[in-house]
């Protein structure tokens, strides 16, 4: 008797609890498939390159950013990722 109570409500709560698996999942893809990027051009540096993005933002805290999602160095014709 006990063992068909804890299976009852065992069941009742997978109904009730969300799947967040499939959520997330969907994020992972979403982010992947919308992330920006902007080809850098003869003579931009991440400064350069934030002000053209935003240019009435934070640029210290978006060429941070920059820098850490693409590197170091810019070259003419790289894909700079934004955040």
């Amino acid at each position: 008797m006990v063992v068909l109570a804890f299976l009852t409500f065992a069941l009742a709560l997978s109904f009730i609890l969300p799947d967040t698996s499939a959520a997330a999942e969907q994020g992972e893809v979403a982010s992947l498939v919308s992330q920006k990027h902007i080809v850098a051009l003869t003579g931009d540096t991440f400064w350069t390159i934030a002000q053209r993005v935003d240019p009435y933002g934070n640029i210290t805290l978006l060429v941070d950013q920059l820098v850490i999602i693409n590197g170091g160095t810019v070259t003419p014709g790289q894909k700079i990722l934004l955040p």
